[in-house]
């Protein structure tokens, strides 16, 4: 993981520390552990980072503040969307979950720009701006994320 993307995610965990916490616990437990939280292209970050602001109000504004059940476990990327699961009862925050994932199908992964579901190869299916997508080679390695 480079350290554009573990920022992120630090930053995430502490501006969202009710959402976040049993990912928060298990870095602090098992520091230099990256295979759990967040897996998602740079193109996204505003998309989850907005997302994750308003969910962590609504569960501060409320009075009964269950915090425990209210968490996200896993941001990550799945068949060009966004995908997130969230173990939560609060329906409101289950609506921004999904408008997220909806949203995340016209926004390129890698840069953020308006893009679609592309899929190249059996092994590669990203929602990539024109751009991006025009850079994939058959080696899934080989796709560019910086132009």
């Amino acid at each position: 993981m480079n350290d554009y993307h573990y920022k992120f995610k630090m930053e995430l965990a502490l501006a969202c520390p009710i959402l976040f916490h049993r990912i928060y616990t298990r870095w602090l437990l098992f520091p230099g552990d990256d295979s759990y939280g967040q897996e998602i292209g740079t193109g996204w970050y505003g998309l989850v980072r907005e997302l994750c602001l308003q969910a962590e109000k609504i569960i501060y504004t409320k009075a009964e503040r269950k915090a425990v059940k209210n968490y996200f476990m896993e941001i990550k990327q799945k068949d060009g969307a966004l995908d997130i699961t969230y173990c939560g009862e609060d329906e409101e925050i289950r609506k921004l979950v999904n408008e997220a994932c909806r949203k995340s199908q016209s926004i390129c992964e890698l840069c953020g720009k308006g893009a679609e579901f592309r899929e190249s190869f059996p092994d590669l299916r990203m929602t990539l701006c024109d751009d991006h997508y025009s850079y994939i080679r058959k080696d899934r390695s080989e796709v560019i994320y910086e132009l």
